[in-house]
């Protein structure tokens, strides 16, 4: 697995913020286009209208036991 340099990163978010195609980016630099692809989400933030993640639901825990007690005090 290939990890770009930090001056690759930079370089790629350079020519993403003055316009350059993805394509052009690719064949310029040797960055494959999926991993520039995803540079250009990460810099672009959020969808606007995406939902926020929701939080983790309550779960409360059941009694251990089997007995009549446990399940009558429910």
């Amino acid at each position: 697995m290939y990890v770009l340099k930090p001056t690759e990163r930079t370089m790629v978010a350079t020519l993403l913020a003055k316009g350059v195609s993805q394509r052009e980016i690719a064949r310029l630099t040797g960055v494959d286009r999926t991993t520039i692809r995803g540079i250009a989400r990460k810099l672009a933030g959020p969808e606007p209208n995406s939902p926020p993640p929701r939080p983790p639901g309550f779960r409360p825990t059941l009694p251990s036991g089997n007995c009549q007690i446990c399940f009558n005090s429910l």
